[in-house]
């Protein structure tokens, strides 16, 4: 039976009201699930935000409780011939700053043939640039004090200092270690290295230093 033109029209009118509503209900569901991602994204935000003030917080802890100045502990240099001790103090000290600052050119001029494996300034500069992190970590230095220092080779003027890294976001002092050798009649140094540079097995500083007493 046909429809008349008012019962046509109203049927037509219903239509266009349940599409609205279903519309509007899509719509506020839509609403609501971008508010709990943007809630969540939020929460992570401050989560990851505290997590970084914590690991800056225990990095400054860490950095209080070593000691870097190499000057105050003349005994560990003991093994080293004692005309070449003076020398080798500013030397390290100057390759600390270098390291802990991040002034690549002046490291470049610090660190050993070995180190440098026949590569520019320009390219070493470049490399520690995109990677500066020790170790192949991403953790900055924030501090080295050698502990120890033992004779790797005395025919090739090879030392290895032994010490407490401080690294950004690492939880405690970490041993670490660097060579230092006479290269041109001038000390020239490895870069600092550990025996298991990763962030899972970063080992607390004190062993490095006690084998190296032995």
């Amino acid at each position: 039976m046909a429809l008349s033109n008012n019962h046509a029209a109203r049927l037509s009118i219903g239509v266009v009201v349940l599409a609205s509503l279903a519309y509007g209900v899509g719509s506020v569901s839509s609403t609501s699930a971008q508010s709990r991602d943007n809630r969540k994204d939020s929460t992570h935000n401050q989560n990851m935000k505290r997590t970084v003030a914590r690991a800056d917080r225990q990095s400054k802890q860490n950095l209080a409780s070593v000691v870097e100045n190499p000057l105050q502990d003349e005994g560990i240099y003991s093994s080293i011939p004692k005309d070449l001790r003076p020398d080798l103090i500013e030397r390290i000290n100057l390759f600390l700053n270098f390291r802990r600052a991040e002034r690549w050119d002046g490291l470049y001029d610090l660190l050993s043939e070995n180190s440098i494996r026949g590569r520019t300034k320009a390219q070493l500069v470049e490399d520690y640039t995109k990677y500066p992190g020790v170790a192949g970590t991403s953790h900055k230095l924030l501090a080295f004090s050698p502990k120890a220092i033992t004779a790797e080779s005395r025919a090739r003027g090879e030392w290895v200092l032994s010490g407490c890294a401080v690294l950004r976001g690492v939880k405690v002092p970490v041993d670490a270690f660097l060579i230092a050798s006479r290269e041109g009649n001038k000390w020239r140094f490895s870069d600092i290295d550990m025996v298991t540079p990763r962030d899972t097995a970063f080992v607390p500083c004190g062993s490095l230093a006690q084998s190296s007493r032995k």
